[in-house]
């Protein structure tokens, strides 16, 4: 069992900061979705001008939403559910120490994301670009991108309506990617 994951966060520090979104798509091996699971957090302080111009998650829409708490334990349980033995992620670390970490602060130790193999579909990008089967647009310091909006437009992926940062569409268009990735051999 696959679980794709992204999370959208009030900013980059999992010990300060919280989680505004968690999306999910279990798979089989072959890429067909079994279930899925979406929510938006209500984070319980104000969200960043930033973070609400990225991410397009407003105060008012997570007003009303499920704490941090509630949306990981349900989160987890889902996880557990599905039998899920893998998870993938784009920055994989970064999802997953917000994950981790977030929930220690309810679960204590041993949560349910310490017990899965993580993929990273970054480090698969830079696979693919040190055995030159696609290039992305270049960054600042001359290297090539491997944002997955950046790569998504090079391998053919549309985003749904809202485009990147929806953690509901990032991780539909990371599952994409995963395979059309793997199917390269990275």
């Amino acid at each position: 069992m696959l679980v794709f994951v992204d999370t959208e966060t009030t900013g980059l520090s999992s010990e300060f900061d919280s989680l505004l979104e968690i999306a999910a798509v279990a798979t089989d091996n072959e890429g067909n979705v079994i279930d899925k699971f979406h929510e938006y957090i209500n984070p319980g302080r104000k969200i960043p001008a930033k973070i609400v111009e990225l991410t397009h998650i407003t105060d008012g829409q997570v007003m009303h939403c499920r704490t941090e708490w509630e949306v990981l334990a349900s989160f987890a349980d889902w996880v557990m559910g599905m039998g899920c033995t893998t998870m993938i992620a784009h920055n994989a670390p970064f999802d997953m120490r917000f994950l981790r970490d977030r929930s220690r602060v309810r679960f204590l130790n041993n949560t349910p994301f310490d017990k899965v193999q993580v993929i990273d579909t970054m480090a698969m990008v830079g696979t693919a670009l040190k055995k030159k089967l696609f290039e992305t647009k270049k960054t600042p310091s001359g290297r090539f991108s491997k944002k997955q909006e950046d790569v998504a437009k090079v391998l053919n992926i549309e985003y749904g309506e809202g485009g990147a940062h929806s953690a509901i569409n990032d991780v539909l268009v990371l599952k994409t990617m995963y395979f059309k990735l793997k199917k390269m051999g990275c």
